[in-house]
């Protein structure tokens, strides 16, 4: 049986009428899938969802640690799966294999659902976006594995970046990434210019990424210079 944990969400209500009904839906479906979690929801102004998340793991009771992005979902024994791996073992646990970033149609065929209803299945044609890995979205760990990692790294930007530099990390001080099968479902909303290539926010915080991938290519050793000494710059 999973033992007692805390569901973090980073959230800021930009306005957008997507992402607003996205927060409801998952936060429904959380609270229906795990009745006895207790969910943490993280701002930060300015906000950013490496400090929210970081203020969320802060205010969590429990020490096992599901982290879930407000549009973003896993099925309830994907979740389960990759808390339960959390807890046998440090490090970061990825909740699902295949992302999948559902269009408009297919997102408000999902969120005209019950969320307390089994998952619908979506496929690659219902996406405007699909793919193996990532390393975001839906994740697991442990206080300790966020500890180690230095946590989330808040000179990242709105969005974008920081969970990757968040696993680089955890493999760094712990061990490489596990994942668990199955599928993660992503709802549509319309991208924040931030997140479009070639804007300067996006360019700032991917050389900070970059910064990450460059010292894992060296070893295990640069990266924990890079999380002890390198974020301060």
């Amino acid at each position: 049986m999973t033992r007692a944990f805390s569901i973090v969400v980073a959230w800021d209500d930009s306005g957008d009428p997507y992402r607003r009904a996205s927060v409801d839906w998952t936060r429904t479906f959380w609270a229906c899938s795990f009745p006895d979690a207790e969910l943490v929801v993280g701002h930060t102004d300015p906000f950013t969802r490496a400090s929210a998340l970081n203020v969320a793991v802060e205010q969590a009771r429990h020490d096992l640690i599901l982290q879930a992005d407000p549009d973003s979902i896993v099925a309830a024994g994907q979740a389960r799966a990759a808390l339960d791996a959390a807890a046998r073992e440090d490090g970061l646990v990825v909740a699902f294999e295949r992302y999948l970033y559902l269009g408009e149609d297919a997102t408000r065929d999902l969120l005209s659902r019950d969320p307390c209803d089994r998952l619908p299945s979506f496929a690659p044609g219902d996406c405007h976006d699909h793919g193996l890995e990532g390393l975001g979205n839906v994740t697991a760990y442990s206080r300790r594995t966020w500890e180690r990692a230095g946590g989330y790294d808040e000179r990242f930007g709105l969005w974008g970046g920081d969970d990757a530099a968040f696993a680089y990390a955890c493999a760094a001080f712990l061990r490489p990434t596990r994942r668990v099968p199955g599928d993660m479902l992503h709802a549509y909303h319309p991208r924040l210019p931030q997140s479009v290539p070639g804007d300067p926010e996006y360019v700032r915080q991917f050389a900070i990424l970059a910064e990450y991938r460059d010292a894992a290519a060296v070893g295990s050793g640069a990266v924990r210079a890079l999380v002890v000494g390198g974020r301060s710059r």
